[in-house]
């Protein structure tokens, strides 16, 4: 089984889960902007491969740009034609939701996919699932424009 871990080095402790699934068995292989230089020894040690390639691709709107995703798209294409199919994504880290999800549709991998995105990003789609499964959750309201005096927030 083959796992791509994007952006392995961040946050710190993930060499932890990537040592942990090489014990398991599984090709750990990362894709990140850090200098591979730079990581410790156990995750270098659980790293089968290492794809050092800038992973900034998202618009203001936080969709994919198509352009600046491609080249991310060709190096794990490269992987899984040496390797075999990518079985797992994962980055552990929200900000990555969009391209993790990108990367499981465009590879076929297990887990959330793109059009499944929303209730992890939208806090008021979270609560809608915590409540549904009977979670007490706080009252809250969404906010669709906000307007600055000074230090305070008006949200009348």
């Amino acid at each position: 089984m083959n796992f791509l871990i994007v952006s392995p080095s961040y946050p710190p402790r993930l060499f932890y889960f990537a040592k942990r699934l090489k014990a398991a068995g599984f090709n750990v292989f990362g894709i990140g902007d850090a200098p591979y230089a730079q990581f410790n020894s156990d995750l270098k040690s659980s790293l089968r491969y290492y794809v050092r390639q800038p992973l900034e691709c998202y618009d203001p709107n936080g969709g994919i740009i198509e352009t600046t995703y491609l080249p991310i798209y060709k190096k794990i294409e490269r992987l899984a034609k040496e390797y075999g199919k990518i079985d797992y994504v994962e980055s552990f880290n929200e900000w990555w939701l969009p391209l993790d999800a990108r990367i499981r549709l465009d590879f076929d991998a297990e887990g959330v996919r793109p059009d499944e995105l929303e209730w992890l990003i939208k806090k008021s789609k979270m609560k809608e699932r915590f409540r549904d499964a009977g979670a007490v959750t706080v009252r809250g309201e969404i906010v669709g424009d906000v307007q600055r005096r000074g230090d305070r927030v008006d949200r009348s």
